[in-house]
């Protein structure tokens, strides 16, 4: 359950799987899996997961401050970098 609230940032996803209810601006509908959305930034929104449960990859523009990594994510080593 994410509680209706509203942010600043555009969110774009796309529930991966199971089925969820989502309201935007007070309009309901029920995705399931593959299907796409988009949550202007500043209107109110909220969802809730079927009874199976969902799982959802979610977007936003410009990035959450608070999603960023809090400190700079490592390099990982590339095949060239291994053999010099």
């Amino acid at each position: 359950m994410v509680p209706e609230h509203s942010h600043s940032h555009e969110q774009m996803g796309m529930l991966v799987s199971g089925t969820m209810e989502l309201s935007i601006e007070g309009k309901t509908r029920t995705l399931s899996g593959n299907e796409m959305y988009l949550v202007p930034g500043g209107v109110r929104h909220s969802a809730r997961a079927g009874p199976e449960g969902a799982v959802a990859l979610d977007a936003f523009s410009p990035p959450r401050e608070e999603y960023k990594p809090s400190r700079p994510a490592r390099k990982r080593a590339t095949p060239e970098r291994r053999r010099g």
